[in-house]
């Protein structure tokens, strides 16, 4: 009796192995941040329409070794908390044409923002890109997509 026991476990064993390794992942949140990401009050706009640009996670960012001069810090809920970004480029990008839409500076630890940007005057109707960035950006900037009627 005890040896079909061990053959039952033995011919077991590898689909249960094979159930338990199916969940599993190599993922860790440990050194993940945020990605960058923006937002508009108004996703449908008018040439000269002035449109309200949110911004969260413009901050410093890196892995689970940050380097000192990084200006990020270990913080209390566990993660990196970078520096907030400044002189952020804010630009329409409709097709070829990219217009300066002006620069902000991100605040606080979760490197937020809120201004106030105006549409160009001569955009074009249809499709059109608001993108957020700047050179102390080290992931991929942000962007938001509008449409332009009339």
């Amino acid at each position: 009796m005890r040896v079909g026991l061990q053959v039952g476990w033995l011919a077991v064993a590898p689909v249960l192995l094979a159930l338990g390794l199916a969940g599993c992942s190599s993922s860790s949140t440990a050194g993940q941040y945020a990605a960058s990401e923006i937002e508009v009050s108004e996703e449908q706009v008018s040439p000269g329409q002035t449109v309200t640009l949110s911004g969260w996670a413009f901050t410093t960012k890196c892995e689970d070794d940050c380097p000192r001069d990084s200006g990020a810090v270990w913080s209390e809920d566990g993660g990196w908390v970078g520096e907030p970004l400044r002189d952020l480029a804010i630009e329409w990008r409709e097709g070829d044409q990219v217009v300066s839409l002006g620069s902000v500076d991100a605040t606080g630890e979760e490197g937020t923002f809120e201004v106030e940007v105006t549409v160009p005057a001569d955009a074009v109707l249809g499709a059109a890109t608001i993108f957020v960035g700047g050179e102390q950006l080290d992931r991929d900037a942000a962007e938001v997509e509008v449409t332009v009627s009339e």
